[in-house]
């Protein structure tokens, strides 16, 4: 009997050093309160909460000046966590909106009283927060 066929390998990304960067990167840039670097840090198509909201730079410059907005003055990075898709499951029981298996990783962690869920992938730039999730 011949061998039962492989079943194809999903290639899940492992948290590296560059990856954990990007997500302090992201996270200290929000608690400065820096739409530009916010933006820096991220690469688009952008989604929150599992939808497209940003295509261009300009859009991501514009949502983030309206993120920031909205938070609260004091914004104190706490918790973060870097998580691979299994991680990510086992925290939330599931995948975040507009999360992926195979190539994306996740952050997590608190901002001014609000949790943060990041989606993180790797882009031509690097790894880069792609979306996010409140």
């Amino acid at each position: 009997p011949s061998a039962p066929p492989a079943l194809p390998s999903v290639v899940v990304p492992q948290v590296t050093s560059e990856v954990r960067a990007a997500a302090e990167g992201w996270f200290s840039a929000y608690e400065r309160g820096s739409a530009a670097w916010l933006a820096g840090w991220s690469a688009t198509p952008f989604t929150a909460a599992g939808e497209v909201v940003a295509k261009d730079a300009t859009a991501l410059k514009a949502m983030y000046k309206q993120l920031l907005g909205e938070a609260s003055a004091k914004r104190t990075i706490t918790g973060l966590e870097v998580l691979t898709p299994a991680g990510i499951r086992g925290k939330l029981g599931g995948l975040p909106p507009g999360g992926e298996p195979s190539d994306m990783l996740f952050a997590t962690g608190k901002a001014g009283g609000e949790e943060f869920i990041l989606l993180l992938k790797k882009s031509t730039q690097g790894w880069r927060v792609c979306g996010i999730d409140r």
